[in-house]
């Protein structure tokens, strides 16, 4: 009876063994497979949200340049400039301008001026008559507007002196023939921009933040904190993205540790025509999440098969020893 218990428990043993390394390899195959559909899964729709936001950016501040170029041919602008001195002609322009202006949504101003800057329309009216730009500052917009002849010239992110808010500053040159007579100019608010941004959302995964970084100045022009927009970049992993673009990489995937200690998980696009950049970021465990739970389950899973197995082959073997005791 004894030898016949021994026997019983030597082969529950091996098939013990058997279905532990065949739960392991199970286990380990079906992890690997499907942790790699799911993190690539997870990255993909970072990857879409990362791209869906850079196409927004640049579809909002072409339709903002369109706008600007719409406006600068209307065929009164080029006759004011050619007789600055018709003062009818000029306030039928001021009232166009204010009409304009007042149909546009997110613009922080819209004006006309004659080469040497003075204001010839605006839609802040108290400003007409003042002049813009003097000296070297005068020579650099010439040189920008003649580079810019027959398109936008658009300066970037700055600081609004009105406002003091960030704006995109835009100009569009006036020519008669070859001949520069003036430029139409404009600003957009840029939290309309922001606002669009953040309703981009990231398929399936909550808590996205972003940065969108100018690679010229190294500064912010937004970030989830609003207190870095404008600052200069000391960021590690911003600087190590800007280094990423600097070597050619127009876009790629960053994993680092923050400064508060999580690591992240965060994809970049370099924007060239702008000379900006922009980075979305998750905290990883939690990007992740979806991965670790899946392996949990398996886990789980293939812990209880085990066991039945285990279980189940232990009464066979004792059903079928049974005879054999007496």
């Amino acid at each position: 009876m004894l030898k016949n218990w021994k026997m019983g428990v030597v082969i529950a043993s091996i098939v013990a063994v058997v279905s532990a390394l065949s739960m392991g390899v199970v286990f380990y195959l079906s992890n690997r497979n499907l942790t790699s559909v799911l993190i690539n899964d997870v990255e993909n729709n970072m990857q879409t949200s990362l791209d869906a936001k850079t196409k927004l950016i640049n579809e909002y501040i072409l339709n903002a340049e369109n706008q600007l170029i719409s406006f600068s041919k209307q065929p009164d602008i080029l006759a004011c400039l050619k007789n600055k001195d018709d003062k009818a002609k000029r306030e039928e322009l001021q009232a166009y301008n204010s009409e304009y202006y007042s149909a546009l949504s997110g613009w922080e101003g819209l004006y006309l001026c004659d080469w040497a800057t003075e204001t010839l329309t605006h839609s802040n009216t108290s400003a007409v008559g003042l002049v813009l730009r003097e000296g070297d500052s005068l020579k650099q917009l010439h040189d920008s507007l003649t580079a810019a002849k027959g398109s936008v010239y658009n300066t970037g992110i700055l600081k609004s002196p009105v406002s003091g808010q960030p704006i995109i500053s835009m100009y569009v040159p006036i020519y008669d023939g070859d001949e520069p007579l003036g430029f139409v100019g404009g600003a957009i608010q840029t939290d309309g921009l922001s606002q669009q941004l953040d309703a981009v959302s990231t398929h399936g995964i909550e808590n996205t933040t972003y940065s969108l970084i100018n690679l010229g100045k190294k500064q912010y022009i937004f970030d989830d904190n609003a207190d870095l927009i404008l600052t200069e970049i000391e960021d590690k992993a911003l600087l190590d993205v800007m280094s990423k673009i600097e070597g050619g990489e127009e876009t790629g995937q960053l994993t680092y540790e923050g400064e508060d200690g999580v690591p992240y998980f965060s994809v970049f696009k370099s924007i060239p025509e702008r000379a900006w950049a922009l980075v979305i970021r998750n905290d990883k465990d939690e990007l992740y999440q979806p991965v670790y739970k899946s392996r949990l389950i398996q886990g789980i899973v293939c812990g209880l098969a085990f066991l039945l197995i285990t279980a189940m082959s232990w009464l066979m073997i004792n059903v079928n020893l049974k005879p054999l005791k007496k």
